[in-house]
């Protein structure tokens, strides 16, 4: 009789213990972006008068609800936006084809309030204390309504992580842009210095830059969270200046060719002469990507040239794009 009872008392315990673990997920997740990107962790206090303080407790306006798509071109990915009367979510599509949340608020903690371009911030609320004081986490949202869907102003932090536009328009229907292949020029490559998004599983994004007359390029990893730097290859490493803006890589060769570009670099933080064939191809007005170069025998004054693996199917886009 015993033995029956410690048996039907450790099965309540475990028909609990399930019971209990999705809605604790759940809780957690409805605060916290699962792809890590946004943790919570800093704000700023601010003090909020009676009237806006009423405001942020307001259901977010019927106009901007429902489910928007756009496709990140640096990314190469589908994005949505998910908006209800008390929920704001941000996800993209992985290529086992799930949404994977980036940032999500929802439930008590969400604050919505108009700015005074009659706009919509969403926010998220970390504490509260005496004085209506709030502690708002530093990373929001813009929401406008326009004719094509809704607009959104990204977070300053995520233009080099996640999309470099400062403004990106969600549409019912996903509006994949054309990649028109616009020819490759020295004037393109020269005037400008290029940037990779923020690869999350290495802590790393790359920047890319040439001079003027393109015998010179400047290749930079950089470490946005870790303080033991980019998780990075071989290859990557030996171009890599290090953050020294003189420690350009020498173009021994260059190459265009319609939306393509050859290059064969000496890498720079080599102690022998390591040279480097990399081959760009502008896909856009704006984007290019870095081409798969087969293997072979290459070489170039009797040294051999290696490929760059690491960078293949990277996109690039120059600093400072602001439209979408």
């Amino acid at each position: 009789m015993k033995m029956k009872k410690i048996i039907f008392t450790s099965v309540i315990a475990i028909l609990l213990a399930i019971t209990l673990i999705p809605s604790t997920c759940n809780a957690s997740s409805s605060v916290l972006g699962k792809a890590g990107v946004s943790e919570r962790t800093e704000g700023n206090w601010k003090k909020l008068s009676t009237k806006k303080q009423i405001e942020i407790k307001k259901n977010i306006p019927k106009k901007y609800r429902g489910t928007w798509y756009a496709w990140n071109v640096l990314a190469n990915r589908k994005e949505r936006i998910r908006i209800d009367a008390r929920s704001f979510q941000y996800a993209y599509r992985n290529k086992n084809g799930r949404y994977v949340v980036l940032d999500q608020y929802s439930g008590n903690r969400l604050a919505t309030w108009k700015t005074k371009y009659n706009h919509l911030s969403v926010n998220y609320i970390l504490k509260t204390k005496k004085n209506n004081q709030y502690k708002i986490f530093e990373e929001n949202f813009t929401l406008s309504r326009t004719k094509k869907g809704v607009r959104i102003t990204l977070p300053s932090s995520w233009i080099e992580m996640i999309n470099h536009n400062t403004h990106v328009t969600f549409r019912k229907k996903l509006k994949r842009p054309a990649m028109v292949k616009n020819n490759m020029t020295k004037e393109f490559l020269s005037k400008k210095t290029l940037i990779s998004r923020y690869f999350k599983s290495k802590d790393v994004y790359y920047m890319m830059s040439f001079n003027k007359k393109m015998t010179h390029m400047l290749f930079n990893s950089q470490s946005i969270w870790s303080n033991s730097g980019p998780d990075i290859g071989n290859d990557v490493a030996d171009l890599s200046a290090g953050g020294d803006s003189s420690g350009y890589g020498v173009i021994e060769k260059v190459t265009f060719k319609g939306n393509r570009v050859t290059l064969i670099v000496l890498a720079p933080a080599s102690m022998v002469k390591t040279y480097y064939k990399i081959q760009l191809e502008r896909i856009s007005k704006q984007y290019i990507v870095v081409t798969k170069i087969e293997k072979g025998q290459n070489s170039f004054n009797g040294n051999k040239v290696n490929r760059t693996p690491s960078l293949f199917g990277i996109r690039f886009v120059p600093t400072g794009i602001y439209k979408n």
